[in-house]
């Protein structure tokens, strides 16, 4: 399957559901399942970008017509993550009749590059900018954006060098235990200092990220998943937090939603950071872990119902 579908992307073949390879690709992760995502229609494509060839995936509802669709969702993953994780996430998108474009990012998922690895996060900044060039020109429906993890960090930046006054284009913008900075970093700074004058990259340890046991036995044996830590990328994110943190200030209103049982990011000081640069709306939920596009079903139905709740039609991401 992963074989197969890595020679389609090499060619630069646009797939459906109608092929095997991705078929099956679409079955092992669950991402749209059973007779009620009969209609959906799924679609795999590649675009070039930061010197990398990126695997981009689409899924909307055949049903759906132009003046029901309520918008559009764009997804960016977070770290050791890729599309085939955010089943939960496409899901309840297609269920507000929203269309969904997301994308694996460079050295994730089915996307070129050294595994887990990036030598600088503007690498990031290249492929969303190309991404959204390639498939969110002209007139477009109402947009959400939406980030987890490092998925949040890139697209906090984005927001921040594009967009910092009410002209920021999106209709809302969602981000999920965002990265600023890992937790434990005072100490874990200082272990990497020492380690990248001597190793290359050191075995990962599997966070347990997410209250459903399920999901967390799946990541430790899916197939696309990252072994290791490469110390280049603890590198890139270090400059990243520098250059961040200088950013300006911006009047955008993303939304946040954060568990106060992460152990992954330094949630309290990533918040602080967020509520100077930004005026968000947060929502904490006190079991979640980090993992929140995958945590359990009654914190899956929280956050959900928050971010529901909190964009009625016609709201804007600024006052």
């Amino acid at each position: 399957m992963f074989d197969d579908l890595r020679a389609h992307n090499e060619a630069g073949d646009a797939l459906d559901s109608g092929d095997s390879a991705y078929r099956a690709y679409l079955d092992y992760y669950g991402i749209v399942p059973g007779q009620k995502y009969a209609n959906v229609i799924c679609e795999m494509t590649t675009f070039q970008a930061a010197g990398e060839r990126l695997v981009a995936q689409c899924f909307r509802r055949m049903s759906a017509q132009p003046d029901s669709l309520l918008g559009r969702a764009i997804i960016v993953h977070g770290y050791y993550d890729h599309v085939g994780l955010y089943g939960h996430l496409i899901r309840h998108c297609l269920d507000k009749n929203l269309e969904v474009y997301t994308f694996d990012l460079p050295g994730h998922g089915l996307s070129s590059g050294p595994m887990a690895d990036i030598d600088s996060f503007e690498r990031y900044q290249q492929v969303l900018d190309v991404f959204l060039e390639s498939y969110c020109t002209g007139t477009e429906p109402d947009t959400w954006l939406m980030g987890q993890s490092m998925g949040g960090a890139i697209v906090m930046e984005h927001l921040l060098t594009k967009f910092r006054t009410i002209e920021c284009p999106y209709r809302s913008v969602v981000l999920f235990a965002p990265l600023v900075r890992p937790a434990l970093w005072p100490v874990n700074k200082v272990v990497f200092a020492v380690l990248r004058r001597f190793i290359k990259a050191q075995k990962r340890s599997f966070a347990k990220n997410s209250h459903d046991g399920n999901f967390l036995n799946f990541v430790r044996n899916d197939p696309l998943q990252a072994r290791t830590l490469p110390v280049q990328w603890v590198g890139a994110m270090v400059d990243w937090m520098k250059r961040f943190e200088k950013l300006p200030d911006s009047e955008l209103r993303p939304m946040v939603i954060q568990g106060k049982n992460d152990s992954t990011v330094d949630w309290k000081y990533n918040m602080a950071v967020i509520e100077k640069k930004f005026d968000p709306r947060i929502k904490y939920i006190d079991s979640a872990r980090h993992h929140l596009v995958n945590e359990t079903p009654d914190i899956l139905e929280e956050m959900f119902r928050f971010m529901d709740g909190a964009v009625p039609v016609g709201s804007r991401l600024f006052r």
